[in-house]
């Protein structure tokens, strides 16, 4: 799995307090945070798309 592939299907822009930080829809593999994503070693960054508003709002 890529970060590339996880960039086009996922949005957490519209996150509410409820949800999960990134959920894959092809495996339904889930990371509660932002960081627990970013650690997982089975993926591969590909690159960072900033959001200079909400930092934490860019996309992997």
């Amino acid at each position: 799995m890529t970060v590339r592939i996880v960039n086009k299907l996922l949005n957490e822009a519209n996150m509410t307090e409820n949800e999960k930080f990134k959920v894959y829809p092809m495996c339904s593999k889930e990371w509660e945070t932002r960081d627990q994503f970013l650690d997982d070693q089975s993926l591969k960054l590909n690159g960072y798309k900033a959001d200079f508003e909400k930092l934490e709002w860019g996309l992997f």
